[in-house]
């Protein structure tokens, strides 16, 4: 049967079929009769995309973008294009745009209104319910007025059979396509009218997984022995048959061709060496190969993480040809795809598909089939061929293929039989095809009865019934058969219900409550009692007789339905709305007024927001007037299984190394906390830790991730907990406790303590009013119920973070920041502005309304998430800073990227990860024990002291040195003694009082007293003035380079005691503002440098610039701010940053690793570390080099294993030693004095001047030779020179460059002069000296 194409008058340029032709009339008739949204629902395989080409067509002079989900689909309309001789691209679509949804997501409002748009065309537009994509396709239409929209799919509803599930299309909602649908054309319409052949149906039953389903319902059922023997026999029966089966291999060889084309669906989510593509493929050939030769069979392969290679596969599909180009149009070519053809892309003239997923979506599954029954291909060269054969011969080709045929088919229909595709299905995806073949009989049924119709329809197909076939077909119905008898009787189960009742007294059943007993929980219990429980208060009416035997035993029919009617609640319902801004109503919540938690309050208006997101659908009347007051009907974890649940916990457990997710924690991704998640991972791991036994199966899964089953419940009365909460407030005067903190005794922080204080005072804010008895008691020891900002809306609390953001010009709030105006900090203030800011970063998804709301005034989302490394990984990032600095004292603010070197955006957030570690871990842990072996020191905090302690602390400073400028990592004991193990902290101490602290407010002014300088902060300055500083320094060094520690008073002049801290500033601009803002671009203008921040070379490529330099320098000792551009040139504005890539390598690759080998190979030394000596032993060999050169003036690549002998391979690094002491040693530290008395110059500026007058002296041209020079020692170059001299060598050459001598290593120089480097120094160092 020949599909009608139009006439050439109509459509004939771009093709369209009869169908399109009458589709695209009703699309032109809407728009002129001024629609702006028109849509259209056809289906798979139909040839929707020629209706959007002809629409494209019609418009040339329009700029139309075209939005499709994937780029095999850009490919597909490009080949419909290229392939038709009528069309051009760049002639007949000159302003046609193709792109991605994916396209768009990365895009801002701004850049979406840039796009030039008259006309958007929209496929797939079910996907518009995704909340990203969906979002930005919103805000491209909100920023073009005016434009055109054109939608169309196959399907309207986005997550069938789900709780998100949501139609597109509804006439009922406000979706952008409710009301304009103008055709919808269905797979039965298109086999109705011969569009779409009726598809050939091959299935084997072969699964394992039914009939083990069957065996557990059994193992629970309440069937008599004798009937569950009886059926257990039938399954082993039915077991050993599947595992003799030979059903998939007869399957594929009696209705595969030997030279045909098929396209195989993968499953989505594989398991190596199970179900994955490549398993799948092997399996496959073994199939294959019993019809052809192995040397016959082609395989392609189509995934969305293959890029140019998928394309390359499926363009070779749909040629007939390798993805060499050989013709192989006479093999049989397979293209296994996982999601790459469920939308949208067709591979012309497909013989059928192979279905080797499973699905639970009707969906998928008509997708896929589609892809075999699309109306394009050679359908009528094929047609042609076969009408060459007489009727005998083409039913002999039937009968081979096992095609099902009857006596009253003519020729014609015998060929439609043989060219129609066939589905080949390895899933059991069975109750699908029957689904549609009993829709379409049932709508040729309804069009043949109709009566009397002006145009009536014409039926183009005779038999209706599809040719299904099912291998083990007596497998499914006996399953099927024992199903039905697995129902337990209503008297039975009340039964139940009775002694449950006489054991609790109440009949509060959890709904996941399961038991054999009637009132043990067991998680594997025959008897669901929870749901029966459940069931029954839906379905039973209490007036029933059935509703009169539950009430009898504790049934509470009342709780589900309120006194008040559905619209007095909803009045309830609006007033909580209106006050909070959300109805996100705890299920325990009770009011008399709408908004005041009252425990014995009158309204239950919790538990009727939980009823309504239960029984409330919400397309409904009801549904619309609850969402436009904040009702959330799609969180819902119910369609997902315990396995997708514990997923979920794993990716958790895997990002927080731990297993205590807040109750309230909602996420997408399973990480990321966003308000309106869909997955309630909080509820679903409280609930696992009150029905799930420890030692069962699901216990063990859970406790490898980190479950704690043994603090589960809280056996302490309110009272016991109420004491412990007094002992903490009488040891730290407060009850501001950690939400994590944990105790024995209320007031020692221990990781494993039995008391969840901080959980139970966090819920107590919660849930208690502070007008009722016990919020009095809590008062009287320092719960603070007025410091919350819950009585505040939204946009009010908004407003006092615009004003903090116009004061700071940042977002970037102290968690403890506290105030009255927005802007002042005040330890009393009442609106705790910084831990709202802290949990809108948690729980406001940025693409939201309210996260662009932030982002406009500063807020950094991207800073939110903890790194993804686990613990033993941090711990090694740890090791690597210990044994680059001897300690583990890191700044809070550290991150890094190899370990040890500072980045502004370095991705590992070490400084944030120490911190915690000495919060959260023991120190008598494992993990305790394995940081204190490598500097943690747990024992030296300030927690245990009081502020006025502590203050006394400072008081004794500053009497001592008549200030308040403490070094941030002095410590002491006494007040005023430096002392390295002091357990007073009190540099930290200053340090968080400045940043915590407003000079007003009363312990300000105590600390002003004493010296404290609070007025040391840009915070007062404006950007605008920050900014007029930045040019000052500019103007006067035409640079922006500010070293990050410069203070000044007047932008250039450098002030010890200077008010103004342009460094920092200038750093935190680098980090904050974004190039290609207004503010970014003024910055420019003065010379700010934001493109060196990250290097984009690959390892390859750096591997590289290290052969150039080993080539040029004979070695690897790159100094570690070695920049470069050739490899070898050092250049203080170098992109390639050489230095530090090298230093990473020795950290972070394993000698024995190939990369290892490489870097050996061009003299990487991976095994001098100092790590293994203390402190002490490394002055001491400082000492013998004192003692044998008189002076610390040790070259920075100096190594030695004597203290005083220079060796290439030494493993005693003294020289990068010398210069950590430097760095690091905090002033007045005994470490100082020790080092005073062998000579040690502390200002490294004194050698660079040194070696700067020394190159002047002897003419040395110091711009040409920067490189030697930059890492040369005073002493190693004044002994290179005098040697040079006595022996009449010129010092460089005719070019003006230094003599090799000065870059050689001393075993070179040893080897080519006769003399190592400590020779040279020992004999030409001082001539004058010796000379004497």
């Amino acid at each position: 049967m020949a599909v009608k194409k139009m006439n050439k008058d109509e459509f004939q340029t771009v093709g369209l079929y009869e169908h399109n032709a009458k589709c695209y009339k009703e699309v032109k008739k809407a728009y002129e009769s001024g629609e702006n949204v028109v849509g259209i629902v056809h289906a798979t395989g139909t040839g929707k995309s020629y209706n959007a080409l002809q629409l494209a067509y019609d418009n040339k002079d329009k700029k139309i973008v075209y939005i499709v989900p994937s780029n095999g689909i850009i490919e597909h309309i490009e080949k419909i294009i290229s392939n038709n001789p009528n069309l051009d691209f760049k002639r007949d679509f000159p302003n046609l745009e193709l792109r991605t949804y994916q396209s768009l997501v990365s895009l801002s409002k701004e850049e979406l209104k840039k796009i030039e748009c008259d006309m958007l065309i929209i496929d797939e537009f079910h996907h518009m319910g995704a909340p990203i994509w969906g979002a930005q396709v919103k805000a491209m239409i909100e920023t073009h007025e005016d434009i055109k929209i054109f939608g169309m799919t196959a399907y309207t509803v986005r997550d069938r059979n789900t709780p998100y599930e949501r139609d597109m299309a509804n006439p009922n909602t406000n979706e952008l396509f409710s009301n304009k649908i103008v055709s919808r054309y269905d797979l039965c319409d298109a086999m109705m009218d011969g569009i779409l052949p009726i598809p050939v149906y091959k299935s084997s039953y072969i699964t394992m997984e039914d009939i083990e389903d069957v065996e557990n319902r059994l193992d629970k059922s309440l069937l008599s022995k004798e009937e569950c023997k009886k059926y257990k026999d039938m399954l082993l029966a039915a077991k050993e048959r599947i595992h003799e089966a030979k059903s998939i291999p007869k399957v594929i060889s009696k209705n595969i061709k030997p030279n045909g084309k098929y396209i195989y669906f993968c499953p989505p989510y594989s398991e190596t060496g199970v179900n994955d593509i490549e398993t799948i493929k092997a399996q496959a050939m073994n199939w294959f190969k019993q019809i052809t030769e192995e040397d016959n069979i082609e395989f392609y392969t189509s995934t969305s993480q293959m890029g140019k290679e998928g394309i390359k596969n499926r363009e070779a599909l749909y040629e007939d040809k390798t993805t060499e180009g050989e013709d192989v149009k006479d093999k049989l070519r397979v293209m296994f795809a996982i999601n790459q053809y469920n939308e949208g892309i067709h591979a012309p003239n497909v013989d059928g598909v192979i279905l080797g997923r499973t699905t639970s979506s009707d969906i998928v599954f008509f997708e896929q089939i589609g892809r075999g029954l699309a109306v394009r291909g050679d359908a009528k060269e094929k047609f042609e061929q076969l009408a060459q054969y007489s009727k005998k011969e083409l039913e002999e080709m039937c009968k081979s293929r096992q095609i099902e045929i009857k006596e009253n088919y003519t020729k014609e229909d015998l060929i439609e039989r043989l060219i129609a595709p066939t589905i080949i299905d390895l899933s059991n995806n069975f109750r699908y095809i029957k689904e549609l073949e009993n829709n379409l009989k049932n709508r040729v049924r309804e069009a043949q009865n109709r009566k009397v119709e002006t145009n009536p329809r014409e039926i183009k197909i005779k038999d209706v019934s599809f040719d299904i076939e099912m291998e083990d077909k007596d497998f499914y119905e006996m399953l099927e058969d024992i199903k039905e008898r697995l129902l337990t009787p209503w008297e039975e189960m009340y039964g139940y219900a009775k002694i449950y009742y006489e054991h609790y007294n109440d009949l509060e059943v959890p709904a996941r409550f399961r038991t054999n007993d009637g009132y043990t929980y067991e998680e594997d219990g025959k008897i669901g009692l929870g749901q029966w429980i459940s069931s029954q208060r839906r379905k039973v009416p209490p007036e029933s007789e059935q509703g009169h035997l539950l009430t009898e035993i504790g049934m509470r029919f009342e709780t589900k339905r309120n006194t008040l009617s559905w619209e007095e609640m909803y009045e309830y319902a609006k007033i909580y709305y209106e006050h909070y801004n959300n109805l996100e109503v705890p299920q325990k919540f009770r009011t008399n007024d709408g908004y005041t938690y009252e425990e014995d309050g009158k309204i239950g208006l919790g538990n009727w927001i939980s009823s309504q997101r239960r029984v409330t659908s919400k397309e409904s009347e009801k549904g619309y007037l609850l969402t436009k007051i904040g009702m959330c009907f799609e969180t819902k974890n119910s369609t997902l299984s315990w396995e997708e649940m514990y997923e979920y916990a794993k990716i958790y457990y895997e990002h927080y190394n731990d297993l205590e997710v807040p109750q309230k924690f909602r996420t997408n991704d399973g990480y990321t906390y966003e308000e309106y998640g869909k997955i309630r991972l909080g509820q679903w791991v409280k609930s696992q830790r009150q029905k799930v036994p420890q030692k069962s199966e699901r216990g063990c899964l859970l406790s490898k991730i980190g479950m704690r089953f043994e603090t589960k419940r809280n056996t302490l009365s309110w009272e016991e907990m109420y004491e412990y909460a007094k002992i903490y407030y009488e040891y730290h005067n407060d009850l501001e406790v950690p939400y994590k903190f944990r105790t024995n005794d209320g007031y020692t922080y221990e990781e494993d303590g039995k008391i969840r204080l901080g959980n139970w005072i966090y819920s107590q804010r919660q849930v208690t009013s502070q007008e009722s008895e016990k919020g009095y008691l809590l008062t009287k020891i320092g719960m603070r119920f007025e410091n919350k900002n819950s009585t505040l809306s939204w946009k009010e609390m908004y407003e006092y973070a615009k004003i903090y953001y116009e004061h700071y010009n940042n977002l970037e709030v102290p968690r403890r920041f506290m105030t009255n105006d927005g802007y002042t900090y005040e330890e009393d203030g009442k609106i705790r502005l910084g831990q709202w800011i802290s949990s809108q970063r948690q729980k406001v998804p940025q693409e939201s309304d309210q996260g662009h709301l932030l982002t406009k005034i500063g807020m950094r989302f991207e800073t939110k998430k903890i790194s993804t490394l686990s613990w033993e990984e941090m711990y090694e990032y740890a090791r690597i800073y210990y044994e680059h600095y001897n300690d583990l004292e890191v700044s809070q603010k550290f991150r890094t990227n190899d370990g040890y070197t500072y980045e502004e955006d370095g991705k590992i957030r070490l400084g944030q990860w120490i911190r915690s570690q000495r919060q959260v871990t023991s120190k008598e842990s494992e993990k305790g024990y394995l940081l204190t072996e490598i500097g943690m020191r747990f024992e030296n905090k300030n927690s245990t002291l009081s502020w006025e302690e502590m203050y006394e602390y400072a008081k004794i400073y500053y009497k001592h040195y008549n200030t308040l400028e403490v070094p941030d990592r002095f410590r002491t004991n006494d007040g005023y003694t430096y002392e390295e193990d002091g357990k007073i902290r009190l540099g930290n101490w200053i340090s968080s009082q400045r940043q915590r602290l407003s000079q007003q407010s009363k312990r300000g002014h105590l600390l002003s007293e004493i010296g404290m300088r609070f007025e040391n902060k840009n915070s007062t300055l404006s950007w605008k003035e920050m900014y007029e500083y930045a040019k000052i320094y500019y103007e006067h060094y035409n640079n922006l380079e500010v070293p990050f520690k410069f203070m000044t008073n007047d932008g250039y002049t450098p002030q010890e005691e200077g008010k103004i801290r342009l460094g920092q500033w200038i750093s935190s601009q680098r980090r904050k503002v974004p190039p290609e803002s207004e503010q970014g671009h003024l910055l420019t203008e003065i010379g700010m440098r934001f493109e060196t921040k990250r290097n984009t070379l690959s390892w390859e490529e750096m591997y590289e610039y290290a052969k150039i330099y080993y080539e040029h320098y004979n070695n690897l000792e790159v100094p570690q701010k070695f920049r470069t551009n050739d490899g070898y040139t050092y250049e203080e504005d170098g992109k390639i940053g050489l230095g530090n890539w090298i230093s990473s390598q020795r950290r972070v690759t394993s000698k024995e690793s190939e990369k290892g080998y490489l870097l050996t190979k061009i003299g990487m030394c991976f095994e001098t570390k100092n790590s293994t000596l203390s402190w002490e032993e490394m002055y001491e060999y400082a000492k013998i080099y004192y003692e044998h050169y008189n002076d610390l003036e040790v070259p920075t690549r100096f190594r030695t294993n004597d203290g005083y002998t220079y060796e290439e391979n030494g493993k005693i690094r003294l020289g990068l030693w010398i210069i950590n002491q430097r760095q690091n040693i905090p002033q007045k530290s005994e470490k100082i004095q020790a080092l005073d008395e062998i000579k040690m110059n502390w200002s490294p500026r004194i050698q660079k001047e040194e070696v700067n007058n020394l190159c002047i002296d002897n003419e040395i041209n110091i711009e040409l030779n920067k490189t030697v020079i930059s890492h040369i020692s005073a002493k190693e170059l004044k002994s290179k020179t005098t040697y040079l001299r006595a022996n009449g060598i010129e010092l460089t050459n005719e070019d003006g460059k230094l003599h090799e001598i000065f870059s050689m290593s001393s075993p070179d120089m040893k080897e080519k002069y006769g003399i190592s480097l400590p020779e040279m120094i020992r004999d030409f160092y001082d001539v004058k000296q010796k000379r004497k």
